[in-house]
């Protein structure tokens, strides 16, 4: 389920994301994805099934990024791609409900690629999904949810950012 848009498959429609904020949890950092009914985000459209790929990209103005520099980033030099067989770990939050917790990483194979997305050899848990995918110091995608549903899950994916990034940040 996209974290903004509470769609499980979100129709390539800006308005189901009319009042998302970023928000950090635990702390007062609000930054909305809309301005004056206009939206500050990049999108990628699915082309197979028309639906929104679920990672977006938000302009940040330079007192948002400030706000989240604390938070760490990527060089977009950093952006890779990634083939069957490579070892990348997941950051999150699993288990975050209401409470900030510690982060942590999952390491898991590539077992499949395709054009916008990657399939691991591990389940992602809840608290994964919107983080980092990396390997080494290269960025490679975002985890986006799970093959399976709710106590079956087999494997995580993610969106991968090199087959994104024309789209999202140039």
């Amino acid at each position: 389920m996209h974290l903004i848009s509470g769609q499980d498959n979100t129709p390539p429609v800006h308005s189901y994301m009319a009042n998302g904020l970023i928000h950090v949890l635990g702390r007062p950092v609000n930054i909305p994805i809309y301005e004056a009914d206009t939206p500050r985000f990049t999108v990628v459209i699915n082309a197979t099934d028309n639906t929104l790929v679920d990672v977006l990209s938000v302009k940040l103005k330079q007192s948002e990024a400030a706000q989240l520099s604390a938070y760490g980033a990527f060089a977009f030099e950093s952006i890779a791609p990634v083939a069957i067989g490579d070892t990348v770990a997941m950051s999150g939050f699993p288990g975050m409900k209401t409470e900030p917790t510690s982060p942590s990483t999952l390491s898991a194979e590539i077992i499949e690629t395709s054009d916008l997305n990657f399939k691991m050899s591990k389940p992602s848990a809840k608290g994964y999904s919107g983080g980092p995918v990396t390997r080494g110091g290269s960025l490679v995608g975002v985890a986006t949810g799970d093959v399976g549903y709710s106590g079956a899950l087999s494997n995580g994916l993610a969106a991968s950012l090199h087959a994104l990034k024309e789209h999202l940040f140039l």
